[in-house]
């Protein structure tokens, strides 16, 4: 229906940003942290990897100074899968260098 499609296209991620870039490296610089499973069952690693192509993986230009630098990563498995202690690790760690920043700050 493409009425309903055009209603949903304001919550666009990916052409919100397409039409914002530069906001990825001023307001939202280290706030973009997505972890999706290659075989997600709601289909949301499709749009996770148009999201990624976007924002990057963490090695993106501009993200140089931001304490965890944006990224989308596609891991292996689907949304009950990639949770693991490694992802944990991950996230935790995360959590803790920005919060070990914003003190310093």
């Amino acid at each position: 229906n493409r009425d309903v499609a055009k209603y949903w296209e304001r919550y666009d991620v990916c052409k919100f940003l397409q039409k914002r870039q530069e906001l990825l490296t001023t307001k939202l610089r280290g706030k973009v942290h997505v972890i999706c499973g290659f075989e997600d069952t709601y289909y949301l690693d499709f749009a996770c990897r148009s999201l990624q192509k976007i924002v990057g993986d963490g090695n993106a230009p501009g993200q140089v100074g931001a304490t965890v630098p944006n990224y989308v990563a596609m891991v292996p498995g689907d949304h009950t899968t990639i949770r693991s202690r490694t992802h944990y690790l991950q996230v935790y760690s995360e959590i803790a260098k920005v919060y070990s920043q914003s003190l310093k700050a």
